[in-house]
């Protein structure tokens, strides 16, 4: 319950996992950090911390990240104007390389690289309780992939597209809030999802939403770009989320399997 202190295990502790584990920890959860970089798992573990900035917008700045396309910085001086700041904290949280993990946990978040996905899920595996589940916040369409792994039935899917960065070891950038949807699978409407977004929605972003119909997300992810304008049948977009889960891309031959026909076919890759 939103009340009550949980346990949460964020796989991935890059952008998307280390933007929704410093909420939770902020908000009082026991949150132990997964990731494959020593350096932000040292500086996540010793003070000050993991440390979420906000975005912000310059004229001059000496620094840009590998985003500077977008004119994206983070500042350490010289800042000209900050625009829709969403937060600006540190929390210090136990971190660890995946090979120092121990214990079992009822909800972990999975939030590595698509191509990470089914590897990660292998590795984690064991330190999933005979009870709990795995939540997808990657981009693509990732949980056929991990229920392949752990079982449709610790599988819990979700959407999400705010927007944040990883700037370098121990610093996340959070721009904007977006869409936090959870679902299960199956369409049916479990009590874990809800207690899950009861969670989030208190800790994280009040607008967090439960829905029976993963679907229109899925089909969201690969169709948007093209404009498609009326709703794919259900049984068509689980085909299409079927052929796109290993390539994150929307692919012409699976939208011709489906029926459908788009005059451009493109998915852009959110970089984390």
């Amino acid at each position: 319950m939103p009340g009550e202190q949980q346990r949460f295990l964020v796989w991935g502790s890059g952008a998307i996992g280390g933007t929704v584990g410093a909420y939770l920890a902020r908000a009082g959860h026991a949150v132990t950090f997964v990731d494959l970089v020593e350096e932000h798992i040292e500086r996540i573990c010793t003070p000050p911390g993991l440390r979420i900035t906000v975005r912000r917008h310059c004229r001059r700045c000496p620094q840009r990240t590998p985003r500077a396309a977008a004119r994206v910085c983070v500042l350490t001086f010289r800042v000209a104007t900050i625009q829709g700041p969403v937060d600006e904290f540190s929390v210090v949280a136990p971190a660890v390389l995946p090979p120092d993990l121990e214990g079992q946990w009822d909800i972990v978040f999975l939030a590595v690289k698509a191509h990470h996905t089914r590897a990660a899920a292998e590795a984690l595996a064991a330190h999933l309780s005979p009870d709990g589940y795995v939540v997808s916040f990657q981009n693509g369409l990732n949980e056929l992939e991990i229920a392949d792994v752990v079982g449709i039935g610790r599988t819990v899917g979700a959407f999400v597209n705010y927007g944040c960065d990883y700037q370098q070891p121990g610093e996340i950038m959070f721009g904007n809030h977006g869409a936090v949807v959870l679902g299960e699978l199956d369409g049916s409407a479990s009590s874990r999802v809800v207690a899950l977004q009861a969670v989030l929605s208190a800790a994280f972003n009040p607008d967090a939403v439960v829905t029976d119909n993963m679907c229109v997300y899925y089909a969201e992810i690969v169709c948007l770009i093209g404009k498609k304008s009326e709703p794919f049948p259900s049984c068509l977009l689980l085909r299409l989320r079927c052929c796109c889960l290993h390539t994150n891309l929307s692919c012409y031959a699976a939208l011709a399997t489906c029926g459908a026909s788009l005059a451009t076919a493109r998915c852009s890759r959110q970089r984390r």
